[in-house]
């Protein structure tokens, strides 16, 4: 979890990469909200962790079934967000200077939110792992961001690029 919060807060905002002559989109409120949920989960991670989930410290817990699938799914799905987080990252600049244009590689050939599916499944293993409220918490609020950010993503790049886009037959968050 922490390398997942050291990667999104510090090393991808940093490696991304903006359209020449692009104005400045910070927004405070998200900002804010983001910084509420990383503290609630910050908290409930501590509390659960710490006090409630005291038999994740047991050895045994480390060759249970949900550890195992969890872990496995967490490393996976980590990997896959930053190697998606890549392939958009890298489509600026767009080919003859367009300001957008459309993903292609990996998962992105079969949703157009493959980053946001890596994400899920991310946080589902998290949530397998912790077996506990700190992993439900973070993998429900992100279900309830992603999903409908998802599909406004999907509209717009069939807004955006019509029938080119509608010819790739993708659907809007699971491949």
């Amino acid at each position: 979890m922490c390398m997942h919060y050291f990667y999104r807060g510090w090393l991808y905002p940093w490696m991304i990469r903006t359209h020449p002559g692009a104005r400045n989109n910070f927004s405070l409120l998200p900002a804010v909200g983001g910084w509420l949920v990383t503290v609630t989960h910050g908290y409930l991670n501590a509390a659960w962790f710490a006090e409630y989930g005291r038999h994740l410290r047991d050895r045994r817990w480390l060759s249970h079934p949900c550890f195992i699938i969890g872990i496995s799914l967490y490393l996976t799905g980590f990997a896959a967000l930053v190697y998606h987080d890549s392939i958009m990252r890298n489509l600026r600049p767009c080919p003859g200077g367009a300001r957008y244009c459309i993903p292609h590689g990996g998962l992105c050939d079969y949703a157009t939110q493959a980053v946001y599916f890596c994400e899920l499944w991310a946080w589902f293993g998290f949530a397998l792992i912790s077996c506990g409220p700190n992993g439900a918490f973070i993998f429900l609020v992100s279900l309830a961001n992603l999903v409908p950010r998802a599909m406004a993503s999907h509209k717009w790049y069939l807004a955006n690029f019509g029938d080119e886009y509608a010819a790739l037959n993708r659907k809007y968050l699971i491949p």
